[in-house]
């Protein structure tokens, strides 16, 4: 394992762990709460793809080993005596099982479990905190653990990250984040939606990350939509390059490399003209006016906002489709 830092969003970060885990509730009588300081900054540098590996191992054991009440995942920062840097301070709560001192102290161990009676048909092999640990450690970070059996558990690390810019999250984005308790009861108790089939429609979606992918497309599938995937800007340049037309280019805001604007602007310039729908974490209060005046045909918030996803799908695909037709009668 290696580290390997680079400017990262934070909001993108902390929406992506948010949309995974979600998925891992499942059935279960569990709350999922996140708690996010307003004041981190919109930017920091260090290895988003290893953070993100060791919230999502916290998070998922959370989730797994807690059959009701509730997961907390508070983030925010210290400041730091080195000029340029701060530590990234994540906690994860739960309401579960809880550990005795002794399974504390051999958590990080190799192939360590415990409460086997209890957790038997519990899958995992056991080297999930031990890569975790070591993921801290590579990142000259620490984590500290506090449980009691049978109440539940709390896990806080601190990370060391580089910091690049003065701006903050700010609490129109916060308050985005923390809408997570809505979006899960959207999607746990809400009546399914009746999709409108749409299998002429075909969609190009564009995101560094996988998951996301994998939720979009998800939600595509039932509109039976032809859906295509690429995980950068220039992949997706490519694409149109290459004379691919699609009636909808779902971009990610927030890309490393390339971000979803610029990719944008360029395929623009080359003379694209049909929608490009931002994907974004930072749906602020000015936010659809910024992507109107770069390019973009309108935007989604992320977690994926199922709402506004399917106005888009009907106004360019399935009324674009109905138009053409009048035209040709």
């Amino acid at each position: 394992m290696e580290i390997i830092p680079a400017a990262y969003d934070v909001a993108g970060l902390i929406a992506d762990t948010v949309q995974l885990n979600h998925m891992h509730i499942g059935d279960k009588d569990l709350d999922m709460r996140f708690n996010v300081d307003w004041m981190l900054p919109s930017s920091l540098v260090g290895d988003e793809l290893r953070i993100k590996q060791i919230l999502n191992n916290l998070l998922s054991n959370a989730i797994k080993y807690t059959q009701e009440g509730m997961v907390t995942m508070s983030v925010g920062m210290e400041p730091s005596r080195e000029p340029g840097e701060a530590t990234l301070v994540i906690t994860v709560s739960d309401t579960g099982q809880g550990m005795t001192q002794d399974e504390i102290d051999d958590l990080f161990r190799e192939f360590s479990r415990f409460n086997m009676r209890s957790n038997r048909n519990i899958e995992g092999s056991g080297l999930g905190m031990t890569i975790t640990y070591s993921l801290i450690k590579l990142m000259h970070g620490d984590i500290d653990v506090k449980s009691e059996f049978g109440k539940g558990s709390s896990f806080i690390v601190r990370l060391p990250q580089k910091t690049c810019g003065g701006d903050v999250l700010g609490e129109d984005t916060v308050a985005n984040l923390h809408n997570m308790e809505t979006y899960k009861t959207a999607l746990k108790k809400k009546p399914k939606r009746t999709t409108e089939r749409m299998p002429y429609g075909r969609v190009l979606v564009v995101d560094d990350v996988d998951i996301n992918l994998f939720v979009v497309e998800g939600i595509l599938d039932s509109y039976e939509i032809a859906v295509e995937t690429v995980t950068s800007g220039p992949e997706a340049i490519a694409k149109i390059k290459n004379g691919e037309a699609y009636d909808i280019v779902f971009m990610d805001h927030m890309m490393p490399g390339m971000d979803g604007v610029e990719a944008t602007k360029i395929m623009r310039d080359m003379g694209y003209d049909r929608p490009i729908v931002a994907l974004t974490a930072n749906a602020l209060k000015d936010t659809d006016k910024m992507f109107m005046e770069n390019g973009f045909s309108g935007f989604v918030s992320k977690p994926i906002d199922v709402d506004k996803l399917d106005s888009y799908l009907v106004r360019f695909i399935r009324d674009k489709r109905s138009q053409e037709a009048k035209v040709e009668a």
